[in-house]
């Protein structure tokens, strides 16, 4: 079973949802600001495991995915 993470991303536009990996055909441009839980229930129906985190997990998530390499 394949994993994705589904972040809650506040920003100054409000709150808005990402995942990692995308899922093509459910997370549209992986991206939802309106309710992430009609999605969420179909990548899980579809097969997928479905984490969701924070904030602050997505920070850290782009620290790490985005660090320059030596």
């Amino acid at each position: 079973m394949s994993m994705v993470t589904v972040y809650e991303v506040d920003s100054d536009r409000g709150t808005y949802w990402e995942c990692d990996p995308n899922v093509p055909g459910l997370w549209e441009e992986c991206m939802i600001e309106e309710d992430p839980w009609p999605t969420v229930r179909a990548i899980s129906e579809a097969g997928y495991e479905v984490k969701v985190l924070s904030q602050e997990s997505y920070r850290k998530w782009l620290v790490e995915t985005h660090q320059p390499s030596d």
